[in-house]
């Protein structure tokens, strides 16, 4: 048996797999929970703003971890006082399994 590469195919199947929509949102899923657990907690803001986003589409399946409090862009990259960030997002993902190089 030869395997023969169909370029359309796969792109058929990227677009519209159920499976592989089911495997990212439960990937979305089991990061923001570690990052749930990680998140500095002082009013709870923050822990609330991280959500799973479908990002399916026309063009692809997928899923989007985001946190959408004013102190996410500072908790993740640092600011002005700090310098650098915790970064919480991608060692969520790390933590879970995930290479995010």
């Amino acid at each position: 048996m030869k395997y023969e590469y169909d370029k359309v195919a796969t792109g058929v199947w990227m677009r519209t797999s159920v499976p592989l929509r089911d495997v990212c949102v439960q990937a979305a899923i089991d990061i923001a929970e570690h990052a749930r657990a990680m998140a500095p907690v002082r009013e709870g803001n923050y822990i609330r703003s991280i959500t799973v986003v479908n990002a399916s589409g026309i063009d692809r399946v997928g899923a989007i971890v985001e946190a959408s409090d004013d102190a996410a862009a500072p908790l993740e990259f640092g600011n002005d006082t700090s310098g650098r960030g915790r970064h919480i997002l991608r060692r969520a993902a790390e933590v879970a399994g995930y290479d995010v190089k």
